[in-house]
């Protein structure tokens, strides 16, 4: 696994999309009575909520997911030192048949930043998962 399989086949699907997905399942379906008090009212008025409304309220959890992986990737990068510059991440993927580590991330001599390569499709995967959650939450409305 490179870089690039990292972030299209780890970051993106595995901790975007799931973290995505389980966010809003969370605010959408999660009982009520089961909600901590700081989220009910949130929960009630997306529940009620248009369309309209409700595609912006994803649209508002996806730019806070995203932007909170890409800052994770810039440490993980070591473009952003973790302690006054004391030290720093590195990431390697190690496969079970293999005794060689590939580096991910934070080792010199890499070509891309895992950061750079999770932004490079931005805007397009943002708006193809808009489409996706769209999806999903249309197989979930009861059928009339």
């Amino acid at each position: 696994m490179n870089q690039f399989e990292f972030v299209e086949n780890v970051i993106k699907p595995k901790v975007r999309d799931s973290a995505l997905r389980l966010a809003i399942n969370y605010l959408q379906n999660t009982p009520i009575e089961d909600l901590p008090e700081s989220i009910k009212s949130t929960a009630v008025w997306c529940r009620s909520s248009s369309r309209e409304i409700d595609d912006y309220v994803t649209k508002a959890i996806m730019v806070a997911v995203d932007k909170a992986i890409f800052r994770f990737l810039v440490v993980l990068d070591g473009t952003t030192s973790i302690a006054d510059g004391d030290g720093s991440c590195c990431l390697h993927y190690k496969q079970n048949n293999n005794n060689g580590l590939v580096p991910l991330a934070g080792v010199d001599g890499l070509s891309d930043d895992l950061a750079d390569i999770f932004r490079s499709d931005y805007p397009e995967g943002f708006s193809q998962m808009i489409e996706v959650v769209q999806r999903e939450k249309a197989l979930q409305e009861p059928h009339s």
